[in-house]
Parts: C-alpha cells; sequence; structure tokens
C-alpha cells in the first residue's frame, strides 16, 4: 500500500444534470457555466466524445450517461423537429423553400452525430443543431428565390 494522499471520492449525482431544454440553452448562451454544473454533477470529461462520456457511464458515473442521452435526444430528435417546424412556419407564411429540407435536416443531425463521434458531444449537438437550420433559410429559401432574382 503506497503512502501518500487518498484519492478523493467520487461524486456522481445525476439530478444537477440540466433538462433537456435547460442544457440546450446553457449550450447556446452560458456554455462556460453548463461545464462548471457538469463538473459538479460528477462528469469528469463535459467536452468529451460520446465514447468517453459512455465509458464513463459504464464505470458507475449515472450524470454522465444521462447527459449523453439528453444531448443525442436534442440532436437526434429536437434539431430535425424544429427545422421541420420552422420550415413549415415560413411555408405557410408564403415564403417559397426549395424542396428537400427535411433531407437536409436529417443529414445534417447524422452530420453533428459524427462530429459528436470524433471531436466532442457539445460540438456535434452545436454543429447538427444549427446547420439544420441554417441550412433551411441559407440554401433551400436562398434557392427557391425568396430574397429576390438570383444574380439579379
Amino acid at each position: 500500500m503506497e503512502s501518500g494522499a487518498a484519492e478523493p471520492a467520487r461524486t456522481d449525482m445525476p439530478h444537477q444534470v440540466p433538462s433537456p431544454v435547460r442544457l440546450l440553452l446553457l449550450l447556446l448562451f452560458r456554455p462556460v457555466d453548463l461545464h462548471y454544473r457538469l463538473r459538479a454533477a460528477g462528469i469528469l470529461a463535459p467536452g468529451g466524445r460520446i465514447g468517453q462520456l459512455w465509458r464513463e457511464q459504464g464505470e458507475g458515473g449515472r450524470a454522465a450517461g444521462l447527459y449523453v442521452r439528453r444531448m443525442l435526444l436534442l440532436l437526434v430528435v429536437g434539431s430535425p423537429l424544429v427545422t421541420a417546424l420552422v420550415g413549415l412556419g415560413l411555408y405557410c407564411a408564403g415564403i417559397p423553400l426549395r424542396g428537400g429540407w427535411a433531407v437536409s435536416a436529417l443529414c445534417c443531425s447524422a452530420v453533428g452525430l459524427a462530429l459528436a463521434q470524433v471531436s466532442g458531444l457539445a460540438a456535434g449537438v452545436m454543429l447538427g443543431s444549427l446547420a439544420s437550420l441554417s441550412m433551411l433559410v441559407g440554401l433551400h429559401a436562398t434557392a427557391a428565390g425568396a430574397f429576390g432574382p438570383v444574380l439579379g
């Protein structure tokens, strides 16, 4: 047995992981605060990749597992749903949209999921969520001539 300081007990407080809506708002507007809140909940690598966080959950970190599930819910369900609702709202308001915007939303979520596995979960959710909304206005509305004639 080695002499020295004992390793501090690991905290695991899944009840301190923010709800999905609060998680999204903190991610967008207060990312540093979110990082510290997740660390206080017992997540060792809040900015880590999905694999790191799942491994942490497998080692007994229930807060890490809850965090991953909530972020993936935002990316895989929330982002395409919000994009579809915004697209439907624009269409009902008479703003022309080029077809295929629902497929673009799903593709952006898939890219965000790939980035979450390679770079980090928070980065993947941000890219996937914001890219699908920007594709809706930046590509599909512009291609349909919503902002005036192209090259006119």
